[in-house]
C-alpha cells in the first residue's frame, strides 16, 4: 500500500503561496471612489464676483464674467436676472458656464437693458448670488436733414395731390344715334362648322352704346361657343361648331 506524503517538500515556499491565496487577482484599471463627480462637497462661492457697474452707449456690445467655486462640481447651476425678472431668452443674450467660469455677452446694448443683473449660482448644498449695475446712454439725435433732397420736392407734390384728390370728370354723352355701316352676309354652311360675321357701327367712342345679336327674333345668348365682340366701333360675332338649333 503506497504511502500519503503530508509534509512539504519545499517549506520556505508555504509562505508565498499563503500570500498570493489572501489576495484577488484584478486586471484593468482600479477603482477609485470620486465623490466629487456625484455630488456637492461644498457651498458655491464667488472667487471673482461681476464688476460692480458697466456703462456703455447704445447699440455697443457688452460683456460681464465671473469665477465660481467648486469648479467641478456637477450639480452646480447658475441664472441670470434682470432686475428681479429671469434673463429673457433672446438672440442677444449669449449666456456662458463652463468649468467655473461664467459670462453674459450682450451683443448689441438697448436702453431698456439698463438696470441691475443678479447671477445666481445653486447646488446641493447652497447657493450664491453676486449684482451688477449696467447704463445704457440712449442715443437721442434726430437727423431732421433728408439724405435725398431731390426727392423731397416730389414727396411734397405727391402728398399735396392727394390732400386735393382727383378732379371729377363728367360722363359722356351720346353724340348721336347709331348707325350701322355695311350689311351682314348671308353664308351656307354645314352642321359643325364655325361662322364669322362683322359689321361697322358709329359713333365709336359711344360709351353708351349697347350691341345685342338676335336669331329669328330671339335674342342670341353668349356662352362658351358664341362669342361677342364690340370694340371702337367693330362688332363681331363668333359661333363654333354650329347646329341647328341656334
Amino acid at each position: 500500500m503506497p504511502t500519503l506524503q503530508t509534509d512539504s517538500k519545499h517549506q520556505d515556499s508555504l509562505q508565498i503561496i499563503g500570500y498570493l491565496d489572501s489576495h484577488q487577482v484584478h486586471i484593468g484599471p482600479q477603482e477609485v471612489d470620486r465623490p466629487e463627480e456625484f455630488q456637492s462637497l461644498d457651498t458655491p462661492r464667488f472667487v471673482r464676483p461681476l464688476a460692480a457697474k458697466i456703462e456703455c452707449n447704445e447699440n455697443d456690445p457688452v460683456h460681464f464674467e465671473a469665477r465660481l467655486q467648486p469648479a467641478n462640481d456637477p450639480k452646480m447651476t447658475v441664472e441670470w436676472y434682470h432686475n428681479g425678472a429671469p434673463l429673457p431668452a433672446a438672440h442677444r443674450f449669449r449666456p456662458m458656464f463652463d468649468f467655473g467660469y461664467v459670462a453674459l455677452d450682450i451683443l448689441y446694448a438697448y436702453p431698456e437693458d439698463s438696470g441691475t443683473y443678479t447671477l445666481v449660482a445653486r447646488n446641493e448644498l447652497g447657493e450664491a448670488q453676486c449684482n451688477l449695475d449696467l447704463v445704457v446712454n440712449s442715443s437721442k439725435t434726430l437727423y431732421l436733414d433728408p439724405n435725398h433732397p431731390e426727392g423731397l420736392q416730389r414727396i411734397q407734390e405727391l402728398e399735396q395731390d392727394r390732400r386735393q384728390g382727383l378732379p371729377e370728370i363728367e360722363d359722356r354723352t351720346c353724340d348721336a344715334a347709331p348707325q350701322i355701316l355695311g350689311d351682314l352676309q348671308d353664308q351656307n354652311l354645314n352642321e359643325h362648322d364655325n361662322i364669322h360675321m362683322d359689321v361697322r357701327v358709329t359713333p365709336v367712342h359711344d360709351p353708351t352704346m349697347v350691341v345685342e345679336w338676335f336669331v329669328d327674333g330671339r335674342q342670341l345668348i353668349t356662352g362658351s361657343r358664341v362669342k361677342t365682340t364690340n370694340e371702337f366701333g367693330f362688332v363681331g360675332l363668333d359661333i363654333a361648331v354650329i347646329d341647328l338649333t341656334i
